[in-house]
């Protein structure tokens, strides 16, 4: 029951991060008349205030961008459909541990392979999406990373280390993109931590499987020997 809370609270976790992740992307983008920030190069001459500015922003490529918002569509979708799976296994597990719905037969039990296909479906889900969202977290980190340092260097404030003071000349974009890059690195997180439940969970059905199908054999050689006497 541990690990099915900690499922739980993963998975909910990767749908608020989904949100996290594609909507700020999407908003930022959408702000930039759908121009990417990420690996964006800009060029500015002249400060601000005297309104004398002359600025070439050379966008990123948009399938940085599209990549990272279907990243994270696909993790609020994964993470909801395996949140909603979890619960179901929780009040199911409740329910029998205080009889509130009658336990299936052993032979059933013994022939349904749903719980061990449905473990295997959890483990390859959580590790697929544990790759995709660490690669657009890298995606994010790296592309931001490039953005502000070649901004600030082109104003000749790199020393200064801080981002947000592009802001002045593309506007508000710092804080949605600083969403995005913790959210994809929480993301990462709780979806390796879904992988490595999924796979404890695997490993710990087996054997009940293997026991479960050895007494299934012992209990039909009972029933077929009275007939060969």
């Amino acid at each position: 029951m541990f690990l099915l809370y900690v499922q739980a609270v993963s998975t909910f976790a990767c749908f608020i991060i989904g949100f996290l992740i594609s909507i700020p992307i999407g908003s930022n983008r959408s702000k930039h008349d759908g121009q990417c920030l990420l690996y964006a190069n800009l060029e500015i001459h002249g400060p601000p205030e005297d309104g004398l500015i002359s600025k070439n922003l050379l966008p990123g490529s948009r399938l940085t961008c599209d990549f990272c918002i279907f990243s994270g569509t696909v993790s609020l979708i994964i993470g909801l459909v395996l949140l909603i799976a979890t619960i179901y296994t929780i009040l199911q597990n409740g329910f029998k541990r205080f009889n509130l719905t009658r336990y299936i037969g052993d032979r059933e039990k013994r022939k349904n392979n749903k719980p061990l296909i449905g473990a295997w479906i959890n483990f390859c889900s959580a590790a697929v999406m544990a790759l995709l969202t660490f690669v657009t977290a890298c995606l994010i980190s790296s592309g931001f990373h490039e953005f502000c340092e070649q901004g600030l260097k082109n104003i000749h404030k790199a020393d200064l280390g801080s981002c947000d003071l592009l802001e002045s000349y593309v506007g508000p974009f710092y804080k949605q993109l600083t969403i995005a890059q913790v959210s994809a690195w929480l993301g990462a997180l709780f979806w390796i931590i879904l992988t490595v439940t999924g796979r404890m969970n695997v490993r710990n059905m087996r054997p009940k499987r293997t026991r479960l199908m050895a007494d299934d054999g012992e209990d039909y050689q009972q029933i077929e020997s009275p007939t060969h006497l």
